[in-house]
């Protein structure tokens, strides 16, 4: 006997089981060869895909169903995986034959659908050519020999179809389907900070190579997920279980190629919506670390574009939501780091601006900022900004409330006590509310230039104090830390700015462009000054100005009678004066220069040293080194309960703050009728 290398199968199709679980049947069977006598090859998906290529019904909607029966006193035995296929093959009866399978055709309900089964002609006794004729471009036709052709037996009883001829060329066989790659890029034993990060990364490549995904487990240890057309013979699997003590995920299986056809996913009847976590992933990769993303019109457009699918406008909006959520970070992973942050920012702050003799801090009057100066830099001074108190004055003035926060900004600039005294005499005389507030919460020496000790100075290099609420709109909206990275990135950004500034100044240049310019335009005024020398060996002079007001000048002392020449620290228009008729008087011996007046501070090499260090931001967490007794400190979120609606996207004016009016369009204006002639009559 020849050595069996198939396996033959014999199905019935278009029966049903009765009440009686017996098998009625309306046609003759069916036969299908497997050209392998492996019986572990033969996998539930070749059987369906061999069974309803037979019967040509690829198209038809539903499942099929595959059992059989041993005898009629036994009931019947379902196939449902490779397992079954493996039993029912090595089955069977007690001459040695594998029993009929019976194949019932079900609805997507589990409802058996009648079947029609058109006439036949057997294959038996028909010659090639007809054969070929009926069943062309089937994969597997059941052939047998003519009748008066003998069939060698093997030892099973069973017919040897070796001895058939092969079948021509031109019946063609079903071509495979190909075979391509999930698109995930997930490797063996890849972890993942969640099981959420991990569906995203799916989700998201299932939506753009058009592929369905069915949960087949997802409890708190593990996910397994598989293809939606499994039942159709594609492999694709994915197992995630989660580690032990550790909150990761990792891949444990994964069969990452896919044999299933796009075409039957593309019309398949579940709609693909996005999901708002969908939303978010695509902005992740398109607006990566930005807060600011279109309007979520504009991105129910882009994830169509991205992704091929729908998804609502609230759906939008959440995965927006979503999104800025996630960039900006959780408010309890920032209060419980602050310490340890705020030690390692102090470390760096100090290193570009150490603690030195006559430091001044500006800025408003919130208790948490003098605070924390104190704390950090405990001899500065720290002093309030006039503009933020010009405008809270505005709460407190009943009647013209420009008028008297322009006032009490000439009462703050004031040089001289004098010239103090009257103007703010003026200030009371009008708003006594707001003068009174003034003595009482604020006290002088912390707004006016005549009463504060410390030098001040009028100038500043970097005028950033006022529009700081803008610079960091989109920073405030992040949580504590990142929210203060954010500002200390943009204060090195400065830095380098204004460092790149002075290197780029001009070689004739000794003082900053502000300051030269200033003296420029007073040059013009000292020199139609009357100047009187006082003391040539000390340097004194007495000038007066077109008012015929004398100004006693100390160009030895930087000093001069009307103060501006001392609190700023460069030259006033006396000073100047004074300075022109020394270098007149003593011609080319004469040891005096304007920028000589002025301040070390002012000068060009003064403020490239000023920027020369680097601003460094705080390194990452894993580079820190803070003490035991820094770590122990943990600081708890603020109390808050969430408010309806959306959240405030701009900030409360200050008190005495006005709002600049919208553009918004005023009602019952016609703009049309300016478009419109002109009636002569009714002019």
């Amino acid at each position: 006997m020849k050595k069996k290398s198939h396996t033959n199968v014999h199905f019935d199709y278009g029966g049903y089981y009765s009440e009686g679980n017996e098998w009625i049947y309306k046609n003759s069977l069916y036969a299908i060869s497997f050209k392998t006598a492996c019986l572990e090859k033969i996998t539930y998906s070749v059987l369906l895909d061999k069974i309803t290529t037979k019967v040509g019904q690829n198209g038809v909607p539903g499942n099929l169903r595959l059992s059989y029966n041993l005898s009629k006193a036994r009931r019947e035995t379902y196939i449902v995986d490779d397992e079954d296929v493996y039993i029912f093959l090595t089955e069977c009866d007690e001459e040695g034959r594998i029993p009929v399978l019976h194949v019932e055709l079900l609805s997507d309900n589990n409802q058996r659908v009648e079947v029609l089964v058109p006439e036949r002609r057997s294959s038996v006794g028909v010659n090639y050519v007809e054969l070929v004729n009926v069943n062309e471009g089937m994969e597997v036709v059941a052939v047998e020999r003519s009748m008066d052709n003998h069939l060698d037996e093997d030892v099973d009883g069973m017919f040897d179809f070796d001895d058939i001829p092969a079948i021509p060329n031109r019946v063609k066989g079903t071509p495979k389907n190909i075979e391509w790659e999930d698109g995930t890029g997930i490797e063996l034993y890849q972890e993942f900070c969640s099981k959420e990060a991990l569906w995203e990364l799916v989700n998201k490549a299932a939506k753009q190579l058009v592929y369905g995904v069915l949960t087949i487990k997802s409890d708190p240890l593990r996910l397994m997920l598989r293809c939606k057309q499994y039942s159709q013979g594609c492999k694709w699997y994915l197992r995630v279980a989660r580690t032990k003590q550790s909150d990761y995920w990792s891949v444990r299986v994964h069969r990452k190629i896919h044999t299933c056809s796009r075409s039957v996913e593309s019309t398949s009847n579940s709609v693909q919506r996005g999901t708002p976590r969908l939303i978010a992933a695509v902005l992740h990769a398109d607006f990566p670390g930005n807060l600011q993303t279109p309007n979520p019109k504009s991105i129910m457009s882009i994830v169509t574009g991205r992704l091929g699918v729908h998804c609502s406008y609230s759906t939008a909006l959440r995965g927006k939501m979503q999104h800025v959520s996630e960039v900006r970070g959780g408010p309890e992973k920032s209060y419980k780091m602050l310490f340890s942050y705020l030690y390692m920012l102090e470390k760096k702050l100090k290193t570009v601006y150490p603690e030195v003799p006559d430091l001044v801090f500006i800025s408003d009057r919130h208790q948490s900022i003098k605070k924390a100066v104190m704390t950090v830099y405990p001899n500065a001074h720290h002093v309030h900004c006039i503009w933020h108190l010009s405008q809270n004055l505005r709460l407190r003035a009943k009647t013209d409330k420009d008028g008297a926060a322009k006032k009490f900004l000439e009462c703050a600039h004031a040089y001289t006590e004098s010239e103090f005294n009257r103007e703010y005499g003026i200030f009371r005389s009008r708003w006594s509310n707001a003068a009174d507030y003034l003595d009482r919460a604020v006290g002088r020496e912390q707004w006016s230039r005549y009463h504060f000790q410390g030098d001040k100075y009028n100038i500043d290099t970097s005028n950033a104090a006022e529009s700081m609420n803008a610079v960091f709109k989109k920073a405030r909206k992040y949580h504590l830390l990142p929210m203060i990275d954010a500002m200390v990135e943009k204060f090195s950004e400065w830095f380098n700015n204004h460092r790149q500034d002075s290197g780029n100044a001009s070689s004739t240049s000794q003082v900053v462009p502000f300051v030269e310019n200033i003296l420029h335009a007073r040059c013009l005024v000292a020199a139609k000054l009357k100047v009187v020398e006082l003391n040539s060996y000390r340097q004194e002079y007495n000038v007066i100005d077109g008012m015929s007001v004398s100004f006693l000048v100390d160009l030895k002392m930087k000093t001069c009678s009307c103060k501006t020449f001392d609190i700023d620290k460069y030259p006033c228009v006396h000073a100047i004066a004074a300075a022109r008729f020394l270098a007149r008087k003593e011609g080319r011996n004469a040891d005096v220069s304007i920028y000589g007046l002025c301040s070390v501070f002012y000068l060009i090499d003064t403020w490239a040293l000023a920027y020369y260090r680097t601003l460094f931001v705080v390194p990452h967490e894993s580079e820190w080194n803070i003490p035991e007794s820094v770590k122990e400190l943990e600081a708890e979120p603020p109390d808050y309960t969430p408010k309806k609606g959306r959240n405030q996207d701009k900030r409360f004016p200050s008190v005495g703050e006005k709002r600049r009016k919208s553009n918004k369009a005023v009602p019952g204006i016609n703009l049309e009728r300016w478009l419109q002639p002109e009636d002569p009559e009714a002019s």
